[in-house]
């Protein structure tokens, strides 16, 4: 009989602190003028703990992670990771709705830098999408 597969928290360290970096990091980029103007969407705060993400690395390897979230834009989102993301790597998440509900959503890393205390900013591209992500299943954006 098969075990059902627990997925790794990816990040170690007190959530006080992760959510510090978290704030750090939506304050220093992840809405700025310049990063609109680089991805060409508008970055939404989006901060949501332990969003299950299977990684599969390049050579067809699969790992289950818990990460948190920071923001979401209709192209992609950003979050925090415990380990070094490969530019291309393929992901799928579980992303938590507004209603409480699950929606599954594959992406590709397209920038991973260390921060701090072994922890990388990760962001991701969405892919296998034929139009943008609906940010109002996710946030309220009239709230913002």
């Amino acid at each position: 009989m098969s075990q059902a597969i627990r997925p790794i928290r990816s990040s170690r360290i007190p959530q006080r602190d992760l959510e510090a970096l978290i704030l750090r990091l939506q304050e220093t980029g992840s809405g700025t003028a310049a990063g609109v103007q680089r991805r060409g969407s508008q970055r939404l705060p989006f901060h949501a703990r332990n969003v299950p993400v299977e990684v599969t690395q390049s050579r067809g390897e699969s790992q289950q992670f818990l990460v948190d979230t920071y923001s979401l834009s209709t192209g992609g989102v950003a979050f925090v990771h415990g380990g070094y993301l490969h530019n291309g790597t393929r992901l799928v998440f579980q992303l938590p709705t507004r209603d409480n509900a699950w929606q599954t959503l594959a992406a590709r890393v397209v920038r991973c830098r260390h921060v701090e205390r072994g922890l990388h900013d990760v962001g991701a591209a969405w892919v296998d999408r034929d139009e943008p992500l609906e940010l109002t299943l996710f946030v309220d954006v009239l709230a913002r």
